[in-house]
């Protein structure tokens, strides 16, 4: 009989103070997890545009180089190549420390690709097609190094 007393004095309340930190410690727990979703969530919802239109400047400023300096257009083939690092450099806080580096350099390496050919005497449609295919892998460098750290979970 005096067990039966010693459970219910001891280990009932015992039992329920168990049960009651249980609870409060998933209640903590669940909503550590909901805050952190909702800051992750706020955070694509504000970056998301500012990424996706700068991405989408930047693409276009990178032909629009290309093109200028294809057909040897001295004024717009400076505003372009000026126009396209400004806008990189809006893109850069988004981009890890690696990819900052590496994009700069494939930036750079565009840009005397882009003089390379601007300042060439006037080609032949097979010179054209040459730089073209050359153009469209350094897009393509360009767009690896960008679309993983703007655009995919980490």
């Amino acid at each position: 009989m005096l067990e039966q007393s010693q459970i219910k004095e001891i280990g009932i309340p015992l039992l329920s103070v168990t049960i009651a930190l249980a609870g409060v410690l998933s209640g903590y727990v669940l909503n550590s997890w909901t805050v952190e979703a909702q800051s992750t969530l706020k955070t694509f919802e504000v970056t998301f545009p500012e990424k996706q239109k700068g991405y989408a400047k930047f693409m276009s400023l990178l032909s629009d180089s290309f093109y200028s300096a294809a057909w040897q257009q001295q004024e717009s083939h400076y505003k372009f190549l000026d126009s396209l690092e400004d806008n990189y450099f809006e893109l850069e806080p988004y981009l890890s420390a690696t990819n900052r580096e590496r994009t700069w350099a494939a930036i750079q390496e565009f840009t005397e690709f882009c003089d390379t050919i601007h300042w060439a005497d006037p080609v032949t449609d097979m010179e054209v097609e040459l730089a073209s295919d050359e153009f469209t892998k350094h897009r393509d460098k360009i767009r690896a190094l960008l679309f993983p750290d703007l655009f995919e979970r980490k």
